[in-house]
């Protein structure tokens, strides 16, 4: 399916800066997937950063309207094994600081939920779940589990302990909107844990635009420390440097050594594996309002 991806901002989409610099083209994965959906570009995307924030973002992408669509069409339940547990899965100083947040009675919302692995966790944990996720399959799975699902942000009314948000900012159009909006969705004290790739990670770093988090479609905000430290109504509590999974942890014997061979006989580094953790797990707390 071809796909129009000729959207590009004219300023940062995160501080909404015009001090911009073109870093490198990107060249996707083949064959390029949207999300489960195969899909050919147009145009060639392009890697962007701001000098302002310092955070990355994605030019010639697909329109939000076509994102939005191909999410609910995709079947993003069957991109990642539902075998496997979420603590299974995630570096344990993941789920250590989780803990720290779910605890009996707690209600827990996670945005862009998938099948609910987190929210499984969570129930264990003894909170109340709910989930936000646009893929029909996916709800299905969800409702059929016994989490509380809702297919947008807009249908959510009631106000939550803990937002969770995992693998998902760096799909977003609006992040300052998006953190405006959860926000709403706290209570006064609530918090908010989200993981994502760290940019200022040495493999994102020594890779820029040939990273390897940026080689999906569907990827295409970035955001940086400075970024995330200057939200409106959030304080940023923590950042803790791990992996996006178990599997990502890898010595640094061989990351230097595939570093090496990469750069010599391949073309250039990639980001795999990874010279340490390249993922930041956030931890935002929403500032009580008198």
């Amino acid at each position: 399916m071809k796909v129009d991806n000729s959207f590009r901002w004219d300023r940062c989409p995160l501080c909404c800066s015009n001090k911009v610099c073109r870093v490198g083209e990107i060249d996707y994965r083949k064959p390029i997937m949207f999300s489960t959906m195969p899909i050919e570009l147009v145009k060639t995307p392009e890697l962007y950063e701001c000098e302002s924030c310092g955070s990355w973002f994605t030019q010639n992408i697909v329109s939000e309207k076509s994102a939005f669509e191909m999410y609910i069409e995709g079947e993003s339940c069957n991109k990642w094994p539902r075998n496997t547990s979420f603590s299974e899965s995630k570096p344990a100083d993941i789920t250590q600081r989780l803990d720290k947040y779910f605890h009996e009675g707690r209600s827990v919302l996670d945005i862009g939920c998938n099948t609910g692995l987190l929210l499984d966790y969570a129930r264990r944990k003894g909170c109340v779940t709910a989930g936000v996720e646009p893929s029909v399959a996916s709800q299905n799975i969800l409702n059929k589990k016994g989490h509380n699902s809702f297919s947008s942000i807009d249908n959510v009314a009631e106000k939550y302990d803990v937002v969770t948000a995992f693998d998902l900012v760096e799909h977003l159009y609006d992040l300052p909107g998006f953190f405006c909006g959860l926000s709403n969705l706290l209570v006064d004290g609530g918090v908010i844990l989200l993981l994502t790739g760290d940019i200022q990670s040495l493999s994102a770093r020594l890779s820029k635009n040939n990273w390897w988090y940026l080689k999906a479609p569907e990827h295409i905000t970035f955001p940086s420390r400075h970024f995330l430290n200057n939200i409106d109504g959030l304080k940023l509590v923590s950042i803790d440097e791990t992996y996006a999974s178990i599997a990502y942890d890898r010595s640094w014997v061989l990351g230097l050594a595939q570093y090496v061979r990469k750069v010599l006989f391949l073309g250039g580094f990639d980001g795999l594996p990874s010279l340490g953790p390249d993922h930041m797990l956030v931890t935002l707390r929403k500032v009580a309002t008198k």
